[in-house]
C-alpha cells in the first residue's frame, strides 16, 4: 500500500521542514532573471490502496494552490522565472492535483514517469504498481484534456526503488531514486528550454529532486520518510553560478486563515 508511515515521520519535527533557511518560509517571487523549479506534493488522499484518488479535502486543496500559484508565483513573463512546462507523476492523485492548476496556468501536462512515488517495496508498496497505471486508458487519466500525448516520458522506473524502510543518510540506498528524479529533472528543464517548470508528485518527489540537484544544500533531517505537507511547495532556485539552490521546502502559503485546508 501506498502511504508514509506516520510512526517514522513523526520522528521529523515539522518545525525542521518550515525553519530550516527562514522562519516565514515563503516562495521567492523576486528573481525574475532565474530558472526555479517548483515542486508540489499531491493533495489529501486516503491511505487504502496503491493508488488512491484525492479525497474532497484534496480537491479542495488543489484548487488553492492553483489559484495561489496563478496569481502569485507563475513568474514574470518573458523571463527564466516564468512557469512554462508542468512534469507530473503518472499517479492518480498527482493528476487530479495537475489538472486545476493546468487550467489556472493555461498550460499542458507532461506525464513523467521519472517522478513516480517512491517504490519501495515491502514498505509504501506490497507490489509493483506500474503495471495497473500503464494498463489505463488515455481517457480515463484525471485532466486527460490537459495531458500532451506527443510527450514522451524521459525516465521509465524500475521497481523497486528499495526494499524496506529508507532511513536519511542512507546514501547508498537512496543512490537509485536520487538518479532517476536527477534525470528526469534534467530532461524537464531541457524540455522547457530555459524556463522555469512545475513537478507535481508525491512527498518524496521534493526529496529526490532538491537531493539530486544541491545535495550540499539538503540535510539528513528532511530526507524521506520526512514528508511536507499536502500540496506542499518547495522551491530551487538557480544561481548566477549555475547552481542550484533552495528558497523553500514544503512551504503553505496558499492556505487561507481558518479554513479547513488542512
Amino acid at each position: 500500500y501506498s502511504f508514509y508511515s506516520r510512526r517514522f515521520a513523526a520522528q521529523y519535527s515539522q518545525v525542521d521542514i518550515d525553519t530550516f533557511w527562514h522562519d516565514s518560509c515563503e516562495p521567492c517571487m523576486c528573481v525574475p532573471g532565474r530558472r526555479r523549479i517548483l515542486v508540489l506534493r499531491h493533495g489529501s488522499r486516503p491511505d487504502h490502496c496503491a493508488d488512491p484518488p484525492l479525497d474532497p479535502l484534496g480537491h479542495k486543496q488543489a484548487a488553492l494552490v492553483a489559484e495561489y500559484l496563478a496569481k502569485k508565483l507563475c513568474g514574470q513573463v518573458g523571463t527564466a522565472s516564468h512557469i512554462a512546462a508542468i512534469f507530473c507523476s503518472p499517479f492518480t492523485r498527482a493528476l487530479q492535483t495537475a489538472e486545476p492548476l493546468a487550467k489556472a496556468l493555461d498550460l499542458p501536462i507532461f506525464v513523467e514517469w521519472g517522478f513516480s512515488e517512491l517504490l519501495a517495496h515491502n514498505w509504501l508498496h506490497s507490489e509493483d504498481p506500474l503495471p495497473e497505471l500503464r494498463a489505463r486508458s488515455e481517457h480515463s487519466l484525471p485532466g486527460h484534456k490537459f495531458i500532451d500525448r506527443t510527450y514522451s516520458t524521459a525516465v521509465m522506473p524500475e521497481y523497486p526503488d528499495v526494499t524496506g524502510l529508507l532511513r536519511p543518510g542512507d546514501d547508498a540506498r537512496r543512490s537509485k531514486p536520487l538518479q532517476r528524479h536527477g534525470s528526469a529533472a534534467e530532461a524537464a528543464l531541457q524540455k522547457a528550454k530555459g524556463a522555469s517548470i512545475l513537478i507535481i508528485g508525491h512527498g518524496s518527489t521534493h526529496d529526490f529532486v532538491m537531493g539530486a540537484l544541491c545535495p550540499q544544500l539538503h540535510p539528513n533531517s528532511l530526507h524521506t520518510p520526512a514528508c511536507v505537507p499536502n500540496c506542499g511547495i518547495t522551491e530551487i532556485v538557480e544561481d548566477a553560478d549555475e547552481d542550484w539552490r533552495p528558497i523553500c521546502f514544503g512551504s503553505t502559503p496558499w492556505k487561507v486563515p481558518g479554513s479547513e485546508s488542512e
